[in-house]
């Protein structure tokens, strides 16, 4: 009770000074909305963002980055930046009716989720909050459990410490979580809401193994590489039957790959960088049709299923694969339908193609079959290897997590 008696006062002071501004410029926007604006731009510089904020003349709903309810009474919708600087620290924000936040990438500082556990802070009907590419820093409270209507959170790129708080699995109306680029540690808590369809944890500290049933049967996208994480996937990977993109790259993972993650709808499969072991399924019980596999840099053994040449781009290399190179990667290569082929350091022993048309693989496609002990492969075939192990590889672009320069 006295945090927010002393919020109040501390309000009802900053409110008094800017009372008569208030009245003379936005007869219609309400003082606590007038009042966050003000404080915004008082605290950011940088770019011309705000060039046309001018609180004594004209309508404050037309600021760039700011949108107001239909009787210009309230901001609805509020984006800044980017390139912007200096620190947003409770409590600048006052808006009971925002639905949308969003703070693109400059050299913004502070600890912007303070926000929800300060007295004078309303954000229950926020539905969009996105700070990304910034050097906010602090935790992730508790308290975000009270945004019970927030369907995209993207905190990405920031320098986030500490643990995922467990209460941000169960927001119920949450269909997209993206922490990427941060300093999180400690483990990856269990996500149970309904309606999730984005995880994306990529480039953080988080460690140990990931919990029996994890994610929720809807979820279509999880981003987990450049982690600590270990242990076998079988278990919480079991029942997602509807994901289209898997990156568990650059982790500890070990055991055997679940057949499942090879089946449709999968588009993007990449579990390079781990310590998955054993053999990979000859006759699938589905049809494999992913666009991008990346399974390099593992222990897998065996034969390489010809399954797999219905990918664009398929990297093998760096494992204990023997065995003879499949036909069928052969024609699709040829027949430029396979972009790019990594298969070198196993123990291939063979490949069936000849001289004329292995001379058509430097048109055709990316080929790297070197450190194999094949007999007598045409000289061509390794021309695109190069030190990079997968080059073209992608995950979450760069540009993403870099602050921008003026």
């Amino acid at each position: 009770m006295m945090m927010v008696g002393l919020g109040a006062m501390k309000f009802g002071f900053l409110f008094t000074i800017f009372l008569p501004s208030v009245f003379f410029a936005s007869p219609l926007l309400d003082p606590p909305d007038y009042l966050s604006l003000q404080m915004i731009q008082k605290n950011l510089s940088g770019s011309d963002f705000f060039v046309n904020w001018n609180f004594n003349v004209g309508d404050l709903c037309n600021f760039n980055g700011v949108s107001c309810s239909e009787d210009q009474t309230e901001v609805y919708k509020l984006y800044l930046g980017p390139y912007l600087s200096g620190r947003l620290d409770p409590p600048f924000l006052i808006l009971p009716s925002l639905s949308e936040l969003a703070v693109d990438p400059g050299n913004i500082s502070g600890s912007p989720l303070d926000w929800l556990s300060s007295p004078l802070t309303n954000l229950s009907s926020l539905t969009l909050l996105s700070i990304t590419g910034n050097r906010f820093s602090g935790g992730i409270p508790p308290s975000i459990a009270s945004l019970r209507n927030l369907r995209k959170l993207d905190l990405s790129c920031n320098r986030l410490t500490g643990s995922i708080p467990w209460q941000i699995g169960g927001l119920p109306a949450l269909t997209s979580l993206v922490l990427s680029g941060n300093r999180l540690s400690g483990s990856v808590p269990v996500f149970y809401s309904p309606n999730l369809l984005t995880v994306d944890l990529n480039d953080n500290y988080l460690s140990g193994p990931l919990p029996s049933n994890a994610f929720p049967p809807s979820l279509n996208s999880l981003s987990l590489p450049r982690n600590r994480l270990t242990s076998t996937v079988h278990q919480a990977l079991s029942g997602l039957n509807n994901l289209t993109f898997l990156d568990l790259g650059f982790n500890d993972f070990s055991g055997y790959i679940p057949a499942n993650l090879f089946c449709p709808p999968m588009e993007t499969l990449l579990l390079d960088g781990n310590r998955f072991a054993g053999s990979l399924p000859q006759s699938p019980a589905c049809a494999v049709n992913i666009a991008t596999v990346d399974l390099s840099y593992n222990r897998l053994s065996g034969k390489i299923p010809p399954c797999f040449s219905a990918a664009k781009s398929l990297a093998m290399n760096n494992n204990r694969f023997t065995g003879e190179i499949p036909g069928e990667f052969v024609d699709r290569v040829l027949s430029s339908e396979m972009k790019r082929l990594f298969l070198q350091h196993n123990s291939l022993t063979g490949i069936k193609v000849n001289q004329t048309a292995a001379a058509d693989f430097q048109a055709k496609g990316s080929v790297c079959l070197e450190g194999n002990p094949i007999v007598t492969p045409p000289p061509v075939i390794d021309d695109a290897c190069t030190s990079e192990p997968n080059p073209g590889r992608q995950r979450r672009p760069t540009e993403l997590c870099q602050v921008p320069n003026q």
